[in-house]
């Protein structure tokens, strides 16, 4: 992918990116985004190298914001619900009780992690045998996605303060998708929020990918073995990952 032709942004999507760390993941092989419905034909252009994309939305997420991209780009579907096993009715309690939506989106980080694990293997055996630049992304590119790239990078070496620098770039580039999705999701189900109620589910915070972390490693110790006993990535493939994505300095 070319990636100086892309630049640090995409017109269409504020919050597409390469997930490189310096010394760890080389750029150009692994980027992150939200839903890429609103690219422009610039964007697609640009796109143009991209080979494979991995998308975490549920299938009604993708129906009513279908991706626009290059031809000849293979797509996988993995759909992680950010409201776990028992779906709606999740939120629906949430909205009906009022309850905090800070602690919904501590269960989420976690839902992704120990509900969807076959997912998450999956993720990784794309990322190790595929050939050419790999886009991973979500809708807002910043929870789903941001957990499956931070156990990548992590794997890979990063540092827990590399990984979260990294995370927390989002909230710098989703000011305005933000405060559209704020106003949707405001009247969701009937039930209105306000602003207040509603920024947790707006923005990257650090506690939430830290505790989902914290959990992993108290689990199983570290990415690799949680990748392998919860997610069947066995020691070879997580191998392939490191040959191919891997930084020659470290």
């Amino acid at each position: 992918m070319n990636v100086a032709g892309i630049g640090p942004r995409l017109e269409g999507e504020p919050n597409f990116r390469d997930a490189a760390i310096p010394g760890f993941l080389e750029p150009g092989r692994v980027f992150r985004s939200g839903e890429l419905s609103r690219l422009s034909a610039q964007d697609v252009e640009a796109l143009s190298g991209l080979r494979h994309v991995v998308d975490l939305r549920t299938a009604r997420e993708r129906s009513e914001a279908p991706d626009r991209l290059p031809a000849g780009v293979e797509v996988l579907a993995l759909p992680i619900d950010p409201r776990g096993s028992e779906g709606r009715r999740v939120f629906l309690r949430l909205a009906l009780r009022r309850q905090d939506f800070d602690g919904f989106m501590h269960q989420h980080y976690q839902r992704s992690l120990f509900e969807h694990s076959a997912q998450v293997g999956e993720v990784f055996r794309v990322l190790a045998r595929a050939e050419g630049p790999v886009l991973v992304h979500c809708t807002a590119g910043k929870d789903r996605t941001g957990v499956v790239i931070a156990l990548l990078q992590g794997l890979l070496g990063a540092s827990e303060d590399q990984v979260l620098e990294n995370y927390l770039e989002t909230n710098g580039r989703m000011d305005e998708r933000a405060r559209s999705l704020g106003r949707r999701l405001r009247w969701m189900g009937g039930w209105p929020f306000s602003a207040g109620e509603l920024e947790p589910l707006m923005q990257a915070r650090a506690s939430y990918l830290q505790r989902a972390l914290e959990r992993l490693r108290e689990l199983y110790g570290d990415e690799s073995r949680y990748l392998a006993e919860a997610c069947g990535v066995d020691r070879a493939c997580q191998a392939d990952l490191l040959r191919r994505l891997g930084s020659v300095a470290g």
